[in-house]
């Protein structure tokens, strides 16, 4: 049970109520954790104009390598809610328990292309020492094919994966 209250969808208003019944019509429900966001409506309004940039209109970060990133970040935060639901992403999208556990012990056996592999070992990274980060990094994305607004992008969806973690940890949601 979540340390305080969740907007529901009987309760949203406003911004945060039509987001919500979006959702509804997605998902059949709004997850606890949606309704942990529902107390800010402008952090719902970023968090469905993300969802709409990073699911339709950014080509550069394929749908797997975010669906990892989420996994691997949530499994480093000990996200419960994060972990069961991006792991349920990536077995409904054909991934092995197996890789998902060899991924787990070394982010470089995610079955995705090696570009991609690189960009989701760099994004990891960032949530670490993220000033350890140094030019040959960035460089080496650069050769691997990805645009400073790629490289950008990746370290914004990976922060901000990391931001929605704390917040559900702190919180307690875990549905």
């Amino acid at each position: 049970m979540a340390l305080i209250s969740l907007v529901t969808p009987e309760t949203a208003t406003g911004k945060t109520g039509e987001i919500y019944q979006n959702i509804l019509r997605m998902l059949g429900t709004v997850p606890d954790a949606m309704q942990l966001f529902g107390h800010n409506p402008i952090l719902m309004e970023y968090m469905n104009t993300r969802f709409g940039y990073y699911h339709g209109q950014q080509q550069e970060l394929s749908a797997d390598l975010m669906r990892w990133i989420l996994f691997l970040n949530a499994k480093r935060k000990q996200c419960t809610f994060c972990i069961h639901y991006n792991q349920a992403q990536l077995l409904a999208s054909g991934v092995s328990e197996q890789s998902m556990a060899a991924a787990i012990a070394d982010p470089r056996t995610a079955p995705l292309p090696d570009r991609e592999k690189a960009m989701l070992v760099f994004a990891l990274n960032t949530t670490g020492d993220d000033k350890s980060i140094s030019p040959d990094d960035i460089e080496a994305l650069r050769r691997h094919g990805y645009s400073d607004t790629a490289i950008f992008n990746v370290v914004e969806f990976t922060a901000f994966a990391t931001f929605s973690d704390t917040l559900l940890n702190v919180f307690q949601v875990d549905n």
